[in-house]
This record gives structure tokens, C-alpha cells and sequence, in this order.
């Protein structure tokens, strides 16, 4: 089917195999990407994950078409990229965060609305903004329990919700009839294939999606990087650099 990442006997580094953090590491060639020469290696080191992952999630799983209106919800480092890929494709999006400098950056990279979600539930200002339907595709980043409530309360009829982040154990309360009625989607995105890696390799190369790396820090400063993701600082993704 070409369903790369549904494969059961996947193997993942920093997943279900330990050596995401090492100076080397060995994987079969088959799944090789050739970097294209222009593009630097801190951009590369983000594009399998962030870049990527964006480009199966707006093109495969959400289906963005020219017109579709998009709610984007968590402008981090795999939202940014996201956000790109929708505008690429013809999307008109809302960037929802909780962040100030997130929001703003949203607004550089071509978002054409922004919600601050400290100011409450954001599914409010997301109708408001699209003449009280709601957005034809809701993309969920965080997935936790703040923002799943509003996230769902965002879709317009026949809309679809797409999870592409997630908080482990916490569930998702849905209402079946609101299923039948408004005959809703709710679907996941996990990463993307070696194809999908390919072609974002190449748009990436013709400056069409522009990676976003916030600072490069040494393997030896890794706790620094995850003080940096707990603490929610980063500006789309950090690269770790022997």
C-alpha cells in the first residue's frame, strides 16, 4: 500500500531503539536520502521529523486543497512547518498558540490569522474568524487536555480533525451523533515515507519550505535542549552537533 510508517515490524531510533543521541549510528542504506548540495545539514538534521512529518500530515492526511481553511493548533516545531506546507498548498490558515514569539513567528511565515490561547477557549476566536463554520481541517500538535476540548469544538461540518501530536493516556471525548450528524473525520498522521522525505527534501531545495532551526547545541549539552522543550523555548526545532 506504501504505508511505510504502519508497518509492523517498524523500527524507530529514539523510539524502540536507543541511539537517537550518538555520535554514529547504522541503518540499512535502502532508506538513505541524498541531501541536495545546497541544503545545510542543521536544515537537514530537521527535515525526516519536523519538515516532513508536516508534509504527509497536510498533503495525505488532511487533504489540503486551494481555499481549505485550517486551524493550526500548536505553532511549534512541527506546526511552523505545517503552517508552510499549508500556505504552499493554497490553505488559509489560523496559527493558534500560547506563545507570543510563536504567534508572531507564525505571522512571518505567512499565517493568515493568529489566536492567543491564554485568552481562553480558542474554538471561539477560530468560528469567529471563519464566519461562525469552523475550519474545514483542524490540526492538533499538542494533544492534551486543554486544547482537545476546543480543538474538536473548531471543525466545521463535515470537516475533518487531524492528530498529529499527542499526550499519552489522555483521552479524546467524542459524541457519536455529533459524528453522524455533521459526518466529522477524525484521522492520525504518524511521519511520513521515504518518498514523502524525498519530495520535502525537494522543496526544501527550491526554497519553497524553510526549515526552522533555533539553535544548534552540542551532543554534550543535551539536557540543555530538553530544558529548552520542557520549558516550552524553542522556535521550531534545536539541532544537537558533535
Amino acid at each position: 500500500m506504501g504505508r511505510d510508517t504502519l508497518c509492523p515490524e517498524v523500527r524507530q531510533h529514539g523510539f524502540s531503539i536507543d541511539g537517537g543521541f550518538a555520535e554514529y549510528l547504522k541503518t540499512p542504506g535502502v532508506n538513505l536520502c541524498k541531501v541536495p548540495d545546497h541544503v545545510s545539514l542543521e536544515s537537514a538534521c530537521i527535515l525526516g521529523d519536523a519538515v516532513a512529518t508536516s508534509y504527509h500530515a497536510i498533503t495525505k492526511r488532511a487533504q489540503v486543497r486551494p481555499g481549505t481553511t485550517l486551524a493550526l493548533i500548536g505553532a511549534g516545531g512541527v506546526g511552523l512547518h505545517a503552517l508552510q506546507m499549508a500556505k504552499a498548498a493554497g490553505g488559509w490558515v489560523v496559527a493558534v498558540d500560547v506563545s507570543e514569539a510563536r504567534l508572531d513567528l507564525a505571522r512571518q511565515l505567512g499565517a493568515d490569522a493568529v489566536v492567543d490561547a491564554k485568552k481562553g477557549p480558542f474554538h471561539e476566536a477560530v468560528r469567529q474568524l471563519t464566519d461562525g463554520q469552523g475550519a474545514d481541517v483542524v490540526l492538533e500538535f499538542v494533544g492534551n487536555e486543554k486544547t482537545l476540548p476546543s480543538s474538536y469544538q473548531s471543525v466545521r461540518r463535515a470537516g475533518r480533525l487531524v492528530f498529529v501530536g499527542y499526550t499519552p493516556q489522555v483521552p479524546l471525548p467524542v459524541m457519536p451523533h455529533d459524528l453522524v450528524r455533521n459526518e466529522l473525520e477524525i484521522v492520525g498522521s504518524r511521519a511520513n515515507t521515504r518518498q514523502e522525505l524525498q519530495e520535502t527534501m525537494d522543496l526544501v531545495a527550491r526554497g519553497r519550505i524553510q526549515p526552522i532551526v533555533d539553535r544548534v547545541i552540542p551532543l554534550a549539552e543535551v539536557e540543555t535542549a530538553f530544558d529548552a522543550l520542557r520549558e516550552g523555548r524553542p522556535l521550531g526545532r534545536n539541532v544537537l552537533a558533535v
